[in-house]
């Protein structure tokens, strides 16, 4: 069953990365179905378009500091992936053992995670954030010695946050954005309720393809809700595809 997405609390930049990671899955799938190439046809166009006026509207505005802390927190969490590592070869206790409970979480991380985008990047690295913070991995973090570069790690992460949050709430105002998102949420919305009724025509020929759509929706939800109940602790629900998109001015 198709994961429902409730585009309403998502970012324009947001929306943007869904949109292309549910294209690029259809693509990689080969999909053959005249009725879903020309949904994608639209979708293609929908995000482009918003793309676009997302540019336009962040030139010159948030782009410097952003970048900054962007690599800032890349910078600490290769230097805390790095230490982690180096006791990969230590096989007396209790090192061993705390390698291998730390190293674990930033292997679902993955240990790579800066080659993705900022949105699906900070979901990675709060969910890693959020595995160690318990009190077992906590105590594996102070026997590998990397308390302290964990909590810059931390820090950084969220004035990553404080910034990417400043920059899309302004961009998302500009009308340009406002019309573009307008337009392409319901074709990414037609989009999914078209690999919903694909997957009862034909469950078995396409659950791979609808796995890997609702493994995007899900990680995005994830996103927003941890964004969402910092700001305001309200709850981040999954909906229809068809709820109305509220005025996000």
């Amino acid at each position: 069953m198709i994961v429902k997405l409730r585009t309403s609390y998502l970012l324009a930049g947001e929306l943007v990365d869904t949109g292309n990671a549910y294209l690029k899955a259809v693509s990689d799938a080969g999909l053959a179905n005249d009725f879903m190439l020309k949904i994608v046809e639209h979708e293609e166009e929908g995000v482009r378009s918003l793309n676009e006026a997302l540019m336009t509207s962040r030139r010159n505005e948030h782009v410097i500091p952003l970048e900054q802390a962007n690599v800032h927190r890349e910078n600490l969490f290769i230097a805390f992936r790095d230490t982690i590592d180096a006791y990969k070869r230590r096989t007396t206790e209790p090192f061993a053992s705390a390698y291998q409970k730390v190293w674990r979480v930033i292997e679902l991380a993955n240990t790579r995670l800066y080659r993705f985008g900022y949105a699906e990047q900070s979901g990675r690295i709060e969910a890693m954030i959020m595995q160690l913070e318990e009190a077992g991995h906590q105590s594996a973090l102070t026997t590998l010695g990397v308390t302290e570069v964990f909590d810059e790690l931390k820090a950084a992460q969220l004035a990553f946050d404080a910034l990417y949050g400043q920059r899309h709430a302004n961009s998302d105002r500009s009308s340009s954005v406002k019309e573009a998102r307008m337009e392409a949420v319901p074709y990414l919305r037609k989009l999914l309720e078209g690999l919903g009724i694909l997957e009862l025509m034909e469950p078995m020929t396409h659950q791979p393809l609808i796995n890997q759509v609702n493994g995007i929706t899900r990680a995005i939800i994830s996103t927003a809700r941890s964004r969402k109940s910092r700001h305001d602790r309200e709850e981040l629900i999954e909906e229809p595809i068809g709820d109305v998109e509220p005025n996000v001015s």
